[in-house]
C-alpha cells in the first residue's frame, strides 16, 4: 500500500511562501484513525528556497508500510512566482530497506537526471542514473511557490505542469481552483469558514483511479490549513490538518 503517496502529495507543498517557517500536520482516516504526522521546515531568502519535509507513519499505517519513514528535500532559486528547482531528494526508510531518489536539474542542457540508490539489509543493491523521459525545471515545491500567488482568490482557473518526482505517473500535475459554488461546498466539507480552495489532480492513475483529486484549503499566507483526499482502497477518505 502506498501510504507515502498520500502523505507527501498532501503536505509537502504546505508551507509559508514568504519566511523561514515550521509546520506540523496530522494525517487522519475516519476508518483507521491517525495514520501519521508530517513536519515541514522552509527557508526562503536571497532568491533561494529550501523545503524539508519528514513523514512518519503511526498505528495501522505503520503496520501496513513496515514503519515507513520518508524525508524530502527541495532546493532551488528564483523569485516570487518564478522559482525553479536545482535539487530534489527523496529518502525512504522501511524495515530492512532504504531507498534514495535524487533528481539533479541540469538547466543548461535541459535534462533532469534521476539517481537511484537501493539497499537491503544494509547492502547496496542498486546504483543507477538515468535522465527523465520529459523535461521540467520544477518539482512540486517549486510549482506550489509559483502557482499559489497566481491562484489565490480566483475561481475556475486551471494550470498544468510537468514535475520531477511524479515520473511514475507520467510527471503531469494539474492544479486548479473550482467554481465559487463548489469552493463553498468544499469549505463546508472541511468544516472551515474561510480559505482559498485549490485542487490538485493528475492524468495518471493513483490507487486504481485516474483523476483522483486532493482538495486543499489555503490561508492568505499561502499555507495549507486542511485538506482531504478522495477515498482510497482500505484507508477510505484521508484528512490532513495543520496542528501548528
Amino acid at each position: 500500500m502506498r501510504i507515502k503517496v498520500i502523505f507527501l502529495s498532501m503536505a509537502f507543498i504546505a508551507f509559508d511562501l514568504m519566511n523561514a517557517s515550521e509546520y506540523k500536520y496530522e494525517v487522519i482516516s475516519p476508518l483507521m484513525g491517525k495514520l501519521g504526522t508530517i513536519n515541514i521546515n522552509t527557508n526562503i531568502k536571497d532568491n533561494t528556497y529550501e523545503v524539508k519535509a519528514k513523514a512518519l507513519t503511526e498505528g495501522m499505517a505503520a503496520f501496513l508500510t513496515k514503519h515507513r519513514q520518508e524525508s524530502y528535500i527541495s532546493k532551488g532559486h528564483g523569485k516570487k512566482s518564478n522559482y525553479i528547482t536545482d535539487l530534489f531528494k527523496i529518502t525512504r526508510n522501511m524495515k530492512n530497506k532504504k531507498e534514495i531518489d535524487k533528481y539533479i536539474f541540469e538547466h543548461n542542457s535541459s535534462i533532469v537526471l534521476k539517481h537511484r540508490l537501493r539497499w537491503k539489509h544494509n547492502h547496496l543493491k542498486k546504483d543507477d542514473t538515468k535522465p527523465l523521459k520529459y523535461h521540467t525545471d520544477k518539482d512540486l515545491a517549486a510549482v506550489y511557490l509559483n502557482i499559489i500567488p497566481v491562484l489565490s482568490g480566483t475561481f475556475g482557473v486551471k494550470k498544468s505542469f510537468m514535475v520531477a518526482g511524479a515520473d511514475k505517473i507520467g510527471g503531469n500535475i494539474i492544479v486548479y481552483t473550482p467554481s465559487k459554488e463548489r469552493a463553498k461546498k468544499e469549505l463546508d466539507k472541511l468544516e472551515l469558514e474561510s480559505g482559498n480552495i485549490v485542487i490538485v489532480t493528475t492524468n495518471g492513475e493513483i490507487f486504481g483511479k485516474k483523476g483522483r483529486e486532493m482538495i486543499m484549503a489555503i490561508d492568505n499566507n499561502g499555507v495549507m490549513k486542511k485538506a482531504w483526499l478522495e477515498a482510497v482502497p482500505v484507508v477510505g477518505v484521508i484528512y490532513v490538518q495543520r496542528k501548528r
